[in-house]
Order: C-alpha cells, then sequence, then structure tokens
C-alpha cells in the first residue's frame, strides 16, 4: 500500500520542521533553560515514533534506527559532549543503513528484492512473473543484487554530506542557546541539502532495475508501471 501524501507531511511536520522551531526559539519564547529545549524539541520524533509503533504492532528497522538517532542528538545535548561528536553521530545513522542494506547481499533476498516484492512502485504482475519464472532467475538474481548495490550509494552520499554539513553548520559548545540555534538550522538545511542528490541517484537505480526488468520479461516501460497488469498478462479464457 501506497503511503498517503497527508502521511508524509506529517511525518515531516514532526520529524523535521516542529523540532526545528523549537530548537531555535522555544528559548526565546518561554525562558527556558538552552537543555530543556533542546530536550523538548526532541521529544515530537521521539514520541510520534512510539505513536507509530504502538498503532502499527511491530517494530520497522528503519522506524527504530531513526529513533536511535533522536536518542543520540539528545544523548550528545542533554550530556553536554564535544559538539564534534554531532558530525560523527549524523554520518552514523546512514552509514548504519548502508550497511545493513549490503548486509542482506548475503542472504536469500537481497534488499531490493525485498522492495520489490512490495509493488510499491512497478506493476506487481510483471515482478512475480520475472521473480518467480525459472528460466530469467539467475537474471533476476543478477539484477536485484546490482540495484542493491547501488541503493547502497545514496546511503554513503548521504553519511559524507552530513558530516560535512554538521562541521559547516555546528560551531557552538552544546548546552547553549546557539548550539540549539544552529542544530534546528542544520535539521532543516541538511535534509534540504541531502534530499536531492540522494533522490536523484535513487531515481537512476530505479531507471536501471526498470530497464532490466523489461530486458528480461519483455515488456515496455509503460506496462511496467501500468497498475493495471490485467492487461498486461490477460487471464486465460478472456
Amino acid at each position: 500500500m501506497k503511503k498517503k501524501p497527508a502521511s508524509s507531511l506529517l511525518d515531516l511536520v514532526w520529524n523535521i520542521f516542529l523540532p526545528a522551531i523549537l530548537m531555535t526559539w522555544l528559548d526565546d519564547w518561554t525562558g527556558c533553560s538552552p537543555v530543556w529545549a533542546l530536550g523538548i524539541a526532541l521529544m515530537l520524533p521521539l514520541g510520534f515514533g512510539l505513536k507509530d509503533f504502538f498503532e502499527k504492532g511491530r517494530c520497522n528497522l528503519f522506524s527504530a534506527i531513526g529513533l536511535l538517532d533522536v536518542l543520540l542528538t539528545g544523548g550528545i545535548g542533554l550530556l553536554q559532549l564535544p559538539k564534534d561528536w554531532i558530525a560523527v553521530k549524523e554520518s552514523f545513522v546512514p552509514s548504519v543503513l548502508g550497511l545493513l542494506v549490503l548486509g542482506t547481499l548475503r542472504t536469500s533476498r537481497p534488499f531490493f528484492q525485498v522492495i520489490m516484492q512490495q509493488h510499491f512502485i512497478f506493476n506487481g504482475r510483471i515482478i512475480e512473473q520475472a521473480s518467480s519464472d525459472e528460466g530469467s532467475k539467475l537474471s533476476w538474481d543478477r539484477l536485484m543484487r546490482q540495484g542493491t548495490w547501488l541503493i547502497f550509494f545514496p546511503f554513503l552520499l548521504s553519511a559524507i554530506l552530513n558530516f560535512i554539513l554538521a562541521r559547516c553548520f555546528i560551531h557552538s559548545e552544546t548546552g547553549t542557546t546557539a548550539f540549539n540555534k544552529e542544530m534546528g538550522r542544520l535539521l532543516v538545511w541538511g535534509h534540504l541539502f541531502i534530499i536531492l542528490p540522494c533522490s536523484l541517484l535513487l531515481l537512476l537505480t530505479f531507471i536501471h532495475v526498470a530497464k532490466g526488468i523489461c530486458r528480461i520479461t519483455g515488456c515496455s516501460l509503460s506496462d511496467l508501471f501500468d497498475d493495471d497488469s490485467s492487461e498486461v498478462f490477460p487471464e486465460e479464457g478472456k
């Protein structure tokens, strides 16, 4: 099931924009200490993630790592550790995700194959045909491994950019108002700078895989992106 745009917008508001606003201005508005302002701001994505967990009744690995990211940020700020740890933390999460993606290459289900089986983007009937046909199994497995390797690079790029941006934005020591404001700017501008190049790499990866699926099945790109699979593989007797 595809995620609703309203839900995606809510994710952005609770996990990025509201925490950034509170980090930047809460202590000015209320007169609370910078440490309390940071803690309150980080409670929003933490609470949103826990709410999502209890509603779905299961733990999503990527959501769990996102919560870990929030806790690490809070730990560095609330414990007033040296500011240089922020750059390390910012590159930690995408690095872990990238290594997890590569780790699936040692299993029978590479990461990209798991994505394909969810039928988020491509025609489900075509994906099932390509993955279950014994004659194309070798080509399909090779394509899924290529896709998994390629999808690792956006995570690698994200880790590098996160580290560089953290070094550029964070100049003040933790536990100060200036540090909170810099973290707020990093939260917003970091996402803006990183999303575009990483999204481009992801797009190129999906284009490569889409062309590979077309070669395997003989379908066209328009068929591959067509949700109405009955016209591509009509049922017998019709």
